[in-house]
């Protein structure tokens, strides 16, 4: 079996060319492009998190310009622009029934909106917190926020109240989410910590210390579908795999270049995936063998790496971001699926 797998990673590497468009790729065309012109603007479009929808089926794409796009990924076009004040998101996350987007304002207000996706109208504004990066809890009923001010602060998703705020980093919150249960909360910060949050008491369960720059701004940090293992990325080369019941540190994952990405666990908890500079590698996340890399999936038009990568909740599809870039490819084959760029 391991043989099979390390085979069609091997296939998978591929060399890709885009030019600056919306594109959708056929992969039962060969060569084939259908091109959606992308929106006219000032300045350039700078990707700052994305979303998927629970059923795969949707993108939502956070930006610094034009507020949140969402793409319908099967097809490839855009299907909404949510936009309020200047348009500065940091931030976004579909609630677990898909049914509301919540986004994290960078303009000064600090707010958290809450959207209705269907009809692209504004259900609540939560006040208070200028969020870095948030999530929903499991059940939806919770969204924890992280932000610059060292703390997380975790809402009442139906009355847009605050519940309680968690205080112990010392230092920027880069990233935070929920264990598979919805009983714990990670987050990691620029304080070289993780720490694990009750999320009924909001008292600090546990914390986990970093090494020196072990941390990346963005998906930093993913627990295991079972809930077991917490991985977490850096800036350092490494990820590190926890014991999420002992704090136990179970091992090191290392590549032999810059890390620029954060980490994923596959839907299926098999694979862990993380990208680093212009690649995204994969380890077998039960032995931690690694399984290879796919090179190529750092074809974005940029000229910095990769930033942040993403599986879709239905193991499907993965997707990868790199400044004013969004590319989605297809988990099985390593194939470019959609192509999401902006001439900004």
């Amino acid at each position: 079996m391991k043989n099979i797998i390390r085979t069609t990673f091997t296939a998978l590497i591929i060399t890709l060319t885009f030019t600056s468009s919306i594109l959708a790729y056929d992969p039962q065309e060969e060569d084939t492009y259908s091109s959606t012109p992308a929106r006219g603007g000032k300045g350039r479009l700078g990707i700052q998190d994305i979303s998927y929808s629970p059923d795969g089926k949707m993108l939502a794409v956070a930006t610094n310009i034009e507020g949140v796009l969402i793409y319908d990924v099967p097809k490839g076009f855009e299907l909404k622009q949510l936009t309020w004040g200047n348009n500065r998101v940091y931030s976004v996350a579909f609630s677990p029934d898909g049914r509301t987007l919540a986004a994290g304002s960078w303009d000064g207000e600090k707010i958290i909106l809450l959207w209705d996706v269907e009809t692209g109208s504004i259900i609540r504004t939560l006040t208070g917190h200028q969020a870095w990066h948030i999530a929903f809890s499991p059940d939806g009923s919770t969204l924890a926020s992280g932000s610059w001010d060292n703390n997380i602060w975790l809402w009442d998703v139906q009355t847009g109240k605050q519940l309680r705020m968690l205080r112990g980093h010392s230092d920027k919150v880069w990233n935070v989410k929920f264990s598979p249960d919805g009983k714990l909360l990670a987050s990691i910060s620029m304080d070289s910590s993780i720490c694990l949050w009750n999320v009924q008491t909001g008292k600090r369960h546990r914390i986990l210390t970093l090494h020196r720059h072990h941390y990346s701004h963005r998906n930093s940090i993913a627990f295991s579908p079972d809930g077991s293992t917490l991985a977490s990325g850096s800036w350092n080369n490494t990820l590190r795999l926890w014991d999420v019941q002992t704090g136990r540190r179970l091992g090191k994952l290392t590549v032999p270049i810059f890390t620029h990405g954060g980490v994923e666990y596959s839907p299926d908890g098999s694979t862990i995936m993380s990208a680093h500079c212009a690649d995204v590698h994969h380890w077998d996340a039960k032995t931690g063998e690694y399984l290879g890399k796919l090179i190529g999936v750092g074809s974005h038009n940029s000229n910095v790496g990769l930033n942040m990568v993403m599986y879709s909740p239905t193991g499907r599809t993965f997707a990868t971001v790199a400044s004013h870039e969004v590319h989605v490819w297809d988990a099985a084959t390593g194939q470019p699926i959609r192509k999401f760029i902006s001439r900004y």
